[in-house]
C-alpha cells in the first residue's frame, strides 16, 4: 500500500507486487551479524524487520523474488539480497526537521562496512540468521 503516489502516479492499495507470487519473503543475507559488527565498529547502523510500505517494499519484494525464481544451478556463489535503507543526507537541499540526517560520508562509509561484511560471510558460507 502506498499513502502517495510514486513519481509514475501508482499508489497500489492492497495490491500484490507480483500477481500470485509469495505472500512475503524473508532475507538470506545474514543482517544481525552485520548491524552488530557494524556497531562494534562504531557505524551507526539498526536491524529493521519492515522494509516498510510504498518503494522500499516493492524494491525488497521485487529483489528477493528474483533470487527466488533464479534456479540455484545457475548462480555460483548462491545470490544474497536484501534493502538497506539509509537517512537522509544533511548536505540535501531539504531535509525534514523531524528527520534524522548524517553526512553523506558517513552514509557512504556505513553502506561499505556493512557490504563488506556481508560479502566476507557470504564468501565463509554463512546464511542468515543471528
Amino acid at each position: 500500500d502506498a499513502r502517495i503516489p510514486d513519481n509514475a502516479g501508482w499508489q497500489p492499495d492492497e495490491e500484490p507486487i507480483v500477481p500470485a507470487g509469495e505472500a512475503a519473503y524473508f532475507t538470506n543475507v545474514p543482517v544481525k551479524a552485520a548491524v552488530r559488527a557494524a556497531k562494534e565498529a562504531g557505524f551507526p547502523a539498526a536491524v529493521s524487520d519492515s522494509a516498510g510500505t510504498y518503494v522500499c517494499n516493492c524494491v525488497f519484494y521485487t529483489l528477493i523474488d528474483r533470487i527466488a525464481l533464479t534456479p540455484a544451478h545457475e548462480t555460483t556463489p548462491p545470490l544474497w539480497g536484501d534493502f538497506i535503507h539509509v537517512p537522509y543526507v544533511k548536505e540535501q537541499r531539504s531535509v525534514p526537521e523531524d528527520k534524522t540526517a548524517l553526512p553523506l560520508a558517513q552514509v557512504t562509509d556505513t553502506v561499505l562496512f556493512l557490504l563488506e561484511v556481508i560479502l566476507r560471510r557470504m564468501e565463509e558460507g554463512e546464511t542468515a540468521g543471528p
